[in-house]
């Protein structure tokens, strides 16, 4: 059938409606990889670039917590530019996943996330209010399988990374003696910070491609049986 993507009656499951013109999913799953590896390496080396290199910190990972700590030391128009390129390279990604690979992405959320079904029922009354408030991997990812229009997503996004960014910016502004207190914590503990966030991020690394790994062979086995499967590690039923 022409038009949008159509919901199996018998499972539930989330069809493109054609799958010859979408990217094959290897490709999302490995600029995903590439994507959040290099934001890993931000994390973990964040206690060191945070005060040495805060220009290469945002590089890898623009997340809230570097964005407000290099806040202070960064003129403003650079850093609003370079914090939003940084953030917005991931959400387009997750969205076109979601909306390519709708299976894959909500077997993959599912699992990875125990309040999926909330969030799910609020992104499919507000999307675009939850891509301008929080444009995280799970909205991004759901907006994309409820097949929300590009242009509304990107605007959405836009406008909310901007005023998310604006927001950050004020903090040091408002708790400047915390926020040097934090500075100081970690460039006294460097080492040990850096340790704490590498263990951190290899177990939850390992259990990401695991996962994503149960994604994919879950949308395999559906193409191939029509029908639900269930998987070692979790279930991808509806």
């Amino acid at each position: 059938m022409k038009g949008g993507r159509q919901r199996s009656p018998s499972n539930g499951d989330f069809l493109s409606p054609d799958p010859v013109r979408r990217p094959p999913l290897f490709l999302y799953g490995l600029g995903v990889a590439v994507v959040m590896l290099i934001g890993k390496v931000g994390d973990a080396v964040g206690p060191v670039l945070v005060t040495e290199n805060p220009w290469l910190l945002l590089l890898l990972n623009a997340n809230d917590l570097h964005c407000v700590l290099t806040a202070s030391s960064i003129s403003f128009v650079p850093w609003l530019l370079l914090c939003a390129a940084r953030r917005m390279i991931e959400d387009p990604l997750f969205y076109m996943l979601g909306l390519h690979h709708g299976s894959a992405a909500v077997t993959f959320v599912k699992a990875r996330f125990p309040v999926f079904e909330m969030a799910e029922a609020v992104i499919r009354r507000a999307s675009t209010i939850a891509v301008a408030l929080d444009p995280g991997m799970v909205v991004c990812l759901m907006s994309g399988v409820h097949q929300m229009p590009a242009q509304s997503f990107f605007c959405a996004n836009f406008l909310g990374t901007i005023l998310r960014l604006l927001l950050l910016r004020l903090i040091p502004g408002v708790f400047p003696a915390q926020v040097q207190y934090c500075l100081s914590m970690i460039h006294a503990y460097q080492k040990w910070c850096v340790f704490a966030v590498v263990v951190v991020l290899c177990c939850s690394s390992w259990r990401f491609l695991r996962l994503f790994e149960d994604a994919a062979e879950g949308t395999e086995c559906r193409r191939q049986t029509d029908s639900p499967c269930k998987l070692p590690r979790c279930s991808i039923s509806s």
